[in-house]
């Protein structure tokens, strides 16, 4: 699967937390909120999902050699590449259930750690749960429309490369028939418990 190394960023991310760092304010905690502004496809509710990736994610959310050896070509400077040789997330995540309807201008998810790690994650957060939770709404409001008709994912073949994966799992949180792939298909089974088939952010920061 994909390896998520803390290069899964903005460059702009890493930049501003360069300057946190050399203004003494690594050690500050801020919130990160995650949340959106409008609803997808013009229906009254979206679906909250991608939790479980993002968490899984940040269990290895780290800077390896490669990453810093990339950094330091890039002009950051050895002090900084030396903190984030042992970085890691030690924040807290507050969020809805994976599943949960969710509605505009309202947290959906917040983070609340200091400040550099917060802000390094926003890039995963956003990538993460936006996609997923489109496909999840999306598929909820087919299973909608179709009723009892049965209704069946092949959207692997015209999704972007290995990422989505995980998203095409999504569509069996809406009750379809699990996806024709077979990697999404155990992703299923273990997260929803279903059979195998027959085929933007805003922050604040706490002094």
């Amino acid at each position: 699967m994909f390896d998520y190394t803390a290069t899964y960023t903005d460059q702009y991310q890493v930049t501003m937390s360069q300057v946190y760092f050399h203004k003494g304010m690594r050690d500050e905690t801020a919130i990160f909120d995650y949340f959106f502004r409008k609803l997808p496809f013009e229906g009254g509710y979206a679906v909250f999902a991608g939790l479980e990736d993002l968490l899984n994610a940040l269990e290895n959310f780290r800077f390896d050699q490669k990453d810093l050896a990339f950094l330091e070509k890039e002009g950051m400077d050895r002090d900084f590449l030396d903190y984030l040789e042992d970085f890691r997330f030690t924040g807290n995540i507050y969020a809805a259930k994976e599943g949960d309807l969710i509605f505009p201008n309202r947290p959906v998810l917040s983070v609340e750690a200091p400040i550099i790690e917060a802000q390094l994650l926003e890039t995963l957060t956003l990538n993460t749960l936006n996609y997923q939770s489109l496909i999840a709404t999306k598929a909820s409001r087919m299973r909608l429309s179709a009723g009892n008709r049965k209704l069946v994912d092949f959207g692997l073949r015209r999704a972007p490369e290995p990422a989505d994966i995980r998203p095409a799992a999504q569509p069996s949180s809406a009750d379809l028939t699990p996806p024709a792939m077979c990697a999404a298909d155990a992703i299923t089974a273990s997260r929803y418990r279903a059979p195998w088939p027959t085929h933007s952010c805003s922050a604040t920061i706490r002094r």
